[in-house]
């Protein structure tokens, strides 16, 4: 009979710190559960996910591959953020004009990189954005409309 309880008691401990570091898996800091996959069908216009009512990230389905863009541009005035242009289908910067494509590469306009991106992970249909895991854009050469410079295939401007 001891040796019973001895079993049952170390099981229970087990799932009881299974379920410890489960409920601490959910809610890691930056860990965002944003939807299932099935709600993000690849587009071409990205999926605004709001947060106090402004756009806190972009997610971007291209042909299955998940994309999360941060529209905060570093060292830009916060009202300054890209925003996504139907017309263009473009993200454009309404403060100094740069511009970036669907997926976040740059297009044309004063930038010094592509848009940042969060880290995220799909794990059993579920897209989880990690908001505190912020991959920096691809570097570019600091450009302006003055000199012409533009990606090829970038959109004309209006």
């Amino acid at each position: 009979m001891p040796r019973k309880f001895v079993v049952v008691a170390v099981i229970e401990l087990l799932v009881g710190v299974a379920l410890v570091f489960y409920a601490s898996a959910l809610t890691l800091p930056g860990r965002r559960l944003v939807g299932r996959v099935a709600d993000f069908p690849p587009s071409a216009e990205p999926y605004a996910v709001m947060d106090a009512g402004r756009v806190a990230f972009y997610l971007v389905n291209l042909a299955g591959e998940l994309l999360a863009l941060e529209p905060d541009q570093p060292t830009r005035p916060a009202q300054c953020w890209a925003r996504w242009d139907e017309v263009h289908q473009v993200y454009s910067d309404p403060c100094y004009g740069a511009r970036y494509t669907l997926d976040g590469a740059w297009c044309d306009g004063p930038a010094v990189r592509d848009l940042d991106r969060y880290a995220v992970e799909v794990n059993n249909g579920r897209v989880w954005v990690y908001t505190d895991y912020v991959i920096a854009g691809t570097p570019r050469e600091v450009t302006s409309k003055a000199n012409g410079s533009s990606s090829p295939g970038c959109p004309i401007p209006p």
